[in-house]
């Protein structure tokens, strides 16, 4: 051997992570070809050792997948790295699934698989667990495996909240809530032809409770027909059935129909019978029997006039809190709000939850910093009520203290307030539910989703999209929901109308994200340009 000729280096051997990787890095359907054309075979070393070497079996095709690779390229004598394009991003490099699943993750670490159905420049539409899925493109992180670089992330817009409107400092009340005197609602009853006051009567005396309600509601709607059924009535009264069953001091149409106990459909027939039937419960209401005073108190709040209304004052010191509550339904207009008020100091929790309930029916803004206070008390059904009526009454005092809720130690609460402010869809709250749905409890999670679909703040959809993966169908099913209110192209056009000036605000925000169309909140030239048969054909 020459003196100056160097040793030649013994040849080392490659292991089998080698050999994989070599394949892998070396095959044109795996590497892009601007990255091939950088080295061949025989320049080639690769370091299986990196911790930017990776590699995975396809468990189907037995394919052979590399995450990335250290490649150096030998150029006289001294390694030179030759960098992949797209190892910045530690991009995936595969083949798509041969069974035609299109597998999306998404960059907060949700992942879906399902069949692509259609893709326009903003959206991806799949169809997954038997639901189609709008996924926008600018929250997709992976596709089939592969890093994702598309969708314009420079910004994310869906942080961007220059366009959301924030919340005025008055706005209107939830539309069902504006009038300040409420009639309590009355069955609509035909009396069955044939059917004479004496056959009623006897169906007065019957076994079953439900055919001496039906008689008792059949004989009130008679009239002045029916009023020598009076002391058959009267009797009635006494009727002990669902005695522990707190009269209802509320009466609209979700709850109309629905049959009574005998003694309050007695009650509330001899308040519209005529004759002597409404002195009867005035002075039934002045007996020793709690029951009877609590049917009576029942069947005078149908009446309106002030006597009635005197007489029913004393019941706030009856010492029977059942007929305490079946009084307070007398006091459901907005004009008796202070003796609403005077309820609220009741010691037992049954009456002040009834007199939280009325006072949000009143819409009364004065009752906001009373109602606050009750989202304090010991009892967790009168915390729950203050929400409810925070919520009916609205304003922005309302939504800080129902954001306040949200971190109720009782479940009950927390999903009343998170229903609340879904009815207020002021977009203050998104934040504080898009933390609620991540609560312990599945009912707040789903009251939570539904609220957040109610205000379709486009902030909510990367963590509705998370919901969908929740242990809990029920959840699922309310986040794909509210998902579809989000994303739905013909349902946020119709949202357009909405009464909210900040759910408008949203709609026209997120239709710009899924169409990339800037026809603000105008919801003519919406209809007009998805109405085109050529663009129904492309978003569906």
């Amino acid at each position: 051997m020459p003196k100056n000729e160097k040793q030649a280096a013994p040849e080392e051997k490659e292991t089998l992570l080698q050999q994989e990787v070599r394949k892998a890095a070396l095959s044109p359907v795996n590497l892009q070809p601007s990255f091939t054309s950088a080295i061949n075979a025989d320049s080639v070393k690769i370091d299986a050792t990196s911790p930017s070497v990776g590699i995975s079996k396809e468990a189907s095709s037995g394919e052979t997948r590399i995450r990335s690779v250290h490649v150096q390229k030998i150029s006289a004598g001294k390694a030179t790295p030759v960098q992949s394009p797209q190892s910045d991003h530690q991009k995936y490099l595969t083949r798509k699934r041969s069974d035609g699943i299109t597998e999306i993750a998404l960059k907060n670490g949700t992942l879906f698989s399902g069949v692509k159905k259609a893709e326009t420049d903003q959206v991806i539409t799949i169809q997954t667990d038997g639901a189609m899925l709008n996924i926008f493109k600018k929250l997709i992180r992976e596709i089939d495996g592969s890093f994702y670089t598309g969708g314009g992330m420079e910004t994310d817009l869906f942080q961007n909240r220059e366009r959301v409107v924030k919340a005025p400092a008055h706005y209107p009340k939830p539309q069902h809530q504006m009038r300040t005197s409420q009639t309590r609602l009355v069955p609509q009853v035909i009396v069955p032809e044939g059917v004479s006051v004496g056959d009623l009567g006897d169906s007065l005396r019957s076994g079953e409770w439900q055919q001496r309600s039906r008689a008792a509601r059949y004989l009130g709607a008679m009239g002045q027909w029916g009023t020598s059924a009076i002391p058959l009535l009267a009797k009635q009264l006494e009727d002990t059935t669902q005695r522990l069953v707190f009269a209802p001091v509320w009466i609209d149409s979700s709850n109309v129909e629905k049959l009574l106990s005998p003694g309050l459909e007695a009650a509330r027939a001899l308040s519209c019978i005529g004759g002597d039937g409404p002195g009867v419960l005035r002075e039934a209401l002045k007996g020793s029997d709690p029951l009877v005073r609590k049917h009576a108190a029942f069947g005078l709040c149908e009446l309106s006039d002030e006597s009635t209304g005197k007489l029913l004052l004393a019941i706030f010191s009856d010492p029977e809190s059942q007929v305490r509550v079946a009084g307070l339904g007398f006091f459901r207009a907005g004009t008796y709000f202070d003796q609403l008020v005077t309820a609220l100091k009741d010691n037992d929790s049954e009456v002040r939850e009834r007199a939280v309930f009325l006072i949000g029916r009143t819409s009364d803004e004065h009752a906001v910093p009373i109602l606050t206070e009750f989202l304090k008390d010991k009892h967790s059904r009168v915390r729950a009520r203050a929400a409810e009526a925070l919520g009916s009454i609205g304003g922005v005092k309302s939504v800080r203290a129902l954001i306040g809720a949200l971190d109720d130690g009782n479940v009950f609460v927390r999903e009343h307030a998170a229903g609340a402010l879904g009815e207020l869809k002021d977009t203050v709250a998104v934040w504080p539910l898009i933390m609620a749905l991540k609560d312990g409890n599945a009912a707040v999670r789903s009251a939570a989703a539904f609220a957040l679909g109610k205000i379709r703040d486009p902030r909510a959809i990367p963590s509705l999209y998370s919901l969908l993966k929740d242990e809990q169908l029920r959840v699922r099913q309310i986040a794909q929901q509210s998902l579809s209110m989000l994303t739905d192209i013909s349902q946020l056009i119709t949202a357009l109308d909405d009464k909210s000036p900040m759910v408008r605000e949203n709609v026209a925000y997120v239709l710009w994200l899924m169409t990339g169309k800037d026809l603000g909140q105008d919801k003519g030239l919406w209809l007009e340009w998805y109405g085109d048969p050529a663009v129904q054909s492309k978003e569906k």
